[in-house]
């Protein structure tokens, strides 16, 4: 992640999860649960929803209290537009690894929005291969892009499946679908986590 943009995710993280929003982060947590599939601390993949459930709590959640915190945050402080920018321009969509390209980038299809994008090789250890699926959310900033550390791997299985709701959801033009409809998804692989020995297609079913 940027050294910029992960100081001021570091720092709204602490203002907006401590003190008298400690509460509401406990409440936000309990509504993210509910609408994606609750997982508890002693099982697999714990780790992955609470960092899901981190961008989604500064970037998303909206409380009687106000939010997104992110927006609060940057009107507070007052920072540049380019980090303006790139937080409240954050890409959440379904990507697909592509491999490396020719200048050993790592390369990236938005399955959702259908534009492609690479990231620097320099980028963290992503330990994935071609194909691979998961949903999670890219920033911009100085031109370069950068993933923050919520990411949801999906089966690759059930690629055809997902890229032909994506188009039905591109269709409608709808932003909140798209929103609705990532959330669906990470609900459907919470139900698949528990049950990796039956078939990814029998959770990923869509009317």
């Amino acid at each position: 992640m940027d050294p910029v943009i992960k100081l001021h995710y570091d720092r709204v993280r602490s203002e907006y999860t401590s003190g008298v929003y400690r509460d509401v982060m406990v409440r936000a947590k309990d509504e993210y649960f509910e609408s994606t599939g609750v997982l508890h601390e002693d099982e697999e993949g714990y780790e992955t929803k609470m960092n899901m459930f981190n961008d989604w709590y500064v970037l998303r959640y909206v409380s009687k209290d106000g939010g997104p915190f992110m927006e609060a945050y940057l009107e507070k402080h007052g920072l540049d537009d380019d980090v303006r920018e790139a937080f409240l321009g954050c890409n959440h969509s379904l990507f697909q690894y592509t491999g490396r390209t020719l200048r050993r980038a790592h390369g990236f299809k938005d399955v959702l929005h259908t534009t492609k994008f690479s990231l620097p090789r320099t980028h963290r250890a992503l330990s994935m291969v071609k194909g691979d699926l998961l949903i999670g959310r890219v920033v911009t900033y100085g031109g370069r892009r950068c993933f923050l550390d919520g990411m949801t791997f999906v089966p690759g299985e059930v690629g055809p499946i997902l890229a032909r709701e994506c188009k039905k959801i591109r269709k409608t033009v709808d932003p909140q679908k798209e929103y609705e409809f990532l959330m669906e998804v990470e609900k459907m692989n919470t139900r698949y986590s528990r049950f990796g020995h039956v078939s990814p297609s029998r959770f990923f079913a869509f009317d």
